[in-house]
């Protein structure tokens, strides 16, 4: 398992949805999923990478992959971040996601 966030997957993480990781030497360096699902709509979540491996791009390709899988689904992908996090912001700029704006995940139509 990661050396991160243990924390962020659980037993039943994988029911949420379609999960994909990064493998180098048959170690697990980078993950992220779909968690969030509604009609039109798909979170992209739990966007990690293994500190030894920061800045190589893994969490950038895994974005990029688990949106287009979302974008064949006919949904729009969305993610989201803690307002504090400029990694993650910057990463979802360089990555094309052109929408930013604070929702209540409770006033989100399914």
């Amino acid at each position: 398992m990661l050396k991160f966030y243990p924390y962020y997957f659980k037993k039943r993480t994988p029911e949420l949805g379609r999960y994909f990781g990064i493998f180098k030497d048959e170690k697990l360096v980078a993950v992220t999923g779909e968690r969030m699902q509604m009609d039109d709509m798909t979170e992209v979540s739990a966007v990690i990478t293994d500190t030894d491996y920061l800045g190589k791009g893994y969490a950038k390709q895994l974005v990029a992959f688990v949106s287009g899988k979302i974008f064949d689904d006919n949904k729009t992908p969305f993610l989201h971040v803690a307002e504090s996090n400029m990694g993650a912001k910057k990463l979802y700029d360089k990555l094309g996601f052109c929408h930013r704006g604070k929702i209540n995940l409770w006033g989100v139509k399914r």
